[in-house]
């Protein structure tokens, strides 16, 4: 291994945890993330029907978890799933605790390796996050947007990974420099 190659890449939520390693970790030469995050709480939210809003916003912790219970099977293993990372006991409490995993512009200043920062449209929950963590980091950091038109939409590309890892691997040869070596 070559440490001046090191190389980071997030997907997803790792979106999230990617800038906040590069915040304090800055041996990357570069890194891609496939969207940024700079709020985990708001793809929560954004899940949430309107009658789940109000009881999680009113601190109806029992009658919120009841209520994720009763969901259908798919939707509940689907909170079930994304809800184990954070090792609470109840969603009520995995929705407090998502709150809490929030990028700031204190933290994105500390970052010193170049980014770029996917940002695809029709991002769904993540959607204008990618954005707000592009202007948030003041050191190299690219902005890349993926269209409908190209097959880019949709959260982390999923019908363009071939477009998608052409752009991720040009910036990434550009910073490591893997050609001709």
């Amino acid at each position: 291994m070559n440490p001046e190659r090191l190389a980071l890449y997030a997907i997803s939520q790792g979106g999230y945890w990617a800038p906040r390693a590069l915040a304090f970790e800055h041996r990357f030469v570069a890194a891609v993330i496939d969207d940024g995050v700079v709020d985990v709480s708001e793809a929560w939210h954004a899940m949430l029907s309107p009658i789940l809003k109000a009881l999680f916003d009113n601190g109806e912790r029992d009658a919120f978890d009841a209520a994720i219970a009763s969901l259908p099977a798919n939707t509940r293993r689907t909170f079930t799933w994304r809800a184990k990372p954070y090792g609470c006991q109840s969603f009520f409490d995995t929705f407090l605790e998502a709150a809490r995993y929030k990028i700031t512009p204190d933290l994105a200043a500390r970052i010193r390796t170049p980014v770029l920062i996917a940002d695809p449209e029709q991002g769904g929950y993540l959607a204008g996050q990618p954005e707000r963590l592009y202007d948030m980091i003041p050191g190299e950091t690219v902005h890349v947007r993926f269209t409908e038109a190209e097959g880019g939409a949709g959260h982390c590309e999923p019908m363009a990974r071939s477009l998608a890892a052409q752009r991720f691997f040009d910036f990434l040869d550009d910073r490591v420099g893997l050609t001709g070596s």
